[in-house]
């Protein structure tokens, strides 16, 4: 199997009213490449995106975030868990895009953590080959 890319987003749905950390770790079928989150607090408070390799995390203060990475993978189940620490007063969906939504999870207010084990096999992909080839055929190049 090719490497092919697939896009995980994090949303809080709604607004959280309390500072959280929330993890994303892949913990088979996949390792993510780039990505990034949108914040907007409704109070002050520490901000840190980070992404590596098996896991995409966040601290935001209260409000709503969304946040995204593009994954690869050469197999067919892309598996991991979620954790928001301390638990929120809002909902938390994690989803895996391919050219379309493949699955998702939600998180409820008030639980602290959430798996999931999704098969990609049979969904198409945002594409395929290299991480540098997917950049170059979705970044148009200045005229």
């Amino acid at each position: 199997m090719s490497v092919e890319f697939y896009g995980l987003t994090i949303t809080v749905d709604g607004s959280a009213s309390s500072m959280a950390y929330y993890s994303v770790l892949l913990v088979s079928g996949g390792e993510f490449f780039q990505g990034g989150a949108t914040i907007d607090p409704t109070a002050i408070g520490a901000t840190l995106v980070s992404l590596y390799g098996m896991e995409l995390s966040i601290n935001a203060p209260a409000g709503a975030i969304s946040g995204a990475a593009t994954l690869t993978t050469t197999g067919d189940i892309v598996a991991g868990q979620i954790t928001i620490s301390p638990a929120i007063d809002a909902d938390t969906v994690v989803a895996l895009y391919g050219t379309s939504e493949i699955a998702s999870v939600t998180v409820t207010a008030g639980e602290t953590s959430g798996a999931f084990a999704w098969t990609v096999s049979g969904n198409p992909a945002m594409g395929s080959g290299s991480a540098k080839q997917f950049l170059d055929s979705a970044i148009k190049k200045p005229a």
